[in-house]
């Protein structure tokens, strides 16, 4: 009898297999959808049975681009990186890496991520198969790298939303859209496909370079800062302007007006970079970069104080006691604080 019942198993897992690779590949119907849904739930023993038959398959394929790209943004597994606030995260990559055994990475995406991968091919099973929309939310505190389909890197500050289309990446143009916070890209050159960041009725229009995008608000405008390159911005179908390394647009997403100013390029990427290098920096520098850096407001009521040049490396971890003392040496001068942000310097 056990005999019999342990044969009744394997027939189930067989079959159940077959449907949980259809639906990894995104060949299910929105029943057979629900079908490996509550299947999944009902028999966790058998899921287990099927990975461990799985990673001792041999590899026949490379993983499903719609599977990779859903790696990356929901299994930060690997540390690159701290700064003094959060962590950055990335997922490594599957084409330099290799062939993985897919079956087995998406099933640990069934394990790990439970309910978010299913939902998502439960909420695509509707459609005509066209689109892979791929949502990349950061929460507050925290800071994410991520790798495009192109190899162009994405840093989201937390807070952050960005949205793309997998499987329309790259056949036109490279086109992510900005829901809110703050992103810095930092784009891989391609002539053929141009890269393209839609905030608003604000785009952004790129080849290759790097520079940041800060969502509008409903008090706030968006704001466009270049570190290296060249990038057109549009609002709506009329072109505001080309910005070159340096310039900073700040523009109103309701309107269309707009300012363009000269701004340092450490300003680009000042909420991923835990350090900034100031060379002979302008009193008006120094103040911007102490305020993003260490969240320190540097006031004086002396001209020649104003008039003087810096040249300072600024670390967020450094002991706000310990800049000040640093910072007044470099031009004989002295401070008091004002109060737990402000610092007075003459």
């Amino acid at each position: 009898m056990l005999t019999g019942y342990c044969s009744f198993i394997r027939d189930i897992i067989r079959m159940e297999k077959a449907l949980l690779e259809k639906f990894i590949e995104g060949g299910c119907t929105p029943e057979e959808a629900r079908q490996v849904s509550q299947w999944l739930l009902e028999h966790p023993d058998a899921l287990d049975t099927i990975l461990n038959n799985t990673w001792a398959e041999p590899v026949t394929a490379l993983m499903p681009a719609d599977m990779e790209s859903s790696l990356r943004v929901s299994l930060p597994l690997q540390t690159t990186g701290t700064t003094a606030e959060a962590p950055v995260y990335q997922l490594p990559h599957n084409r330099s890496a290799g062939r993985y055994r897919w079956y087995a990475a998406a099933a640990v995406v069934l394990l790990l991520v439970g309910g978010w991968w299913m939902a998502r091919s439960l909420n695509n099973a509707d459609n005509s198969g066209t689109n892979a929309l791929v949502t990349v939310t950061v929460p507050a505190g925290k800071m994410y790298k991520l790798t495009l389909p192109d190899e162009s890197t994405v840093w989201l500050k937390g807070n952050t939303q960005l949205k793309y289309d997998a499987k329309q990446f790259g056949i036109i143009t490279r086109h992510v859209e900005l829901m809110s916070g703050e992103a810095f890209f930092d784009v891989q050159r391609n002539a053929e496909h141009p890269f393209v960041v839609e905030q608003g009725g604000v785009r952004t229009t790129v080849l290759g370079t790097s520079f940041s995008v800060k969502a509008a608000t409903d008090k706030n405008a968006a704001v466009i800062t270049v570190a290296t390159g060249k990038i057109s911005v549009s609002h709506h179908t009329k072109e505001l302007e080309v910005l070159t390394q340096g310039r900073q647009l700040v523009v109103n997403a309701q309107t269309g007006h707009y300012t363009v100013s000269q701004v340092p390029v450490w300003m680009a990427s000042a909420f991923k970079d835990s350090v900034v290098q100031l060379n002979a920096a302008s009193f008006g520098e120094l103040q911007q970069a102490l305020q993003q850096f260490c969240n320190i407001q540097l006031q004086t009521n002396q001209q020649q104080v104003k008039q003087q040049r810096y040249t300072i490396q600024l670390n967020r971890s450094t002991p706000v006691k310990d800049l000040m003392d640093v910072l007044c040496l470099l031009n004989q001068n002295q401070y008091h604080r004002k109060n737990d942000s402000t610092y007075i310097i003459y």
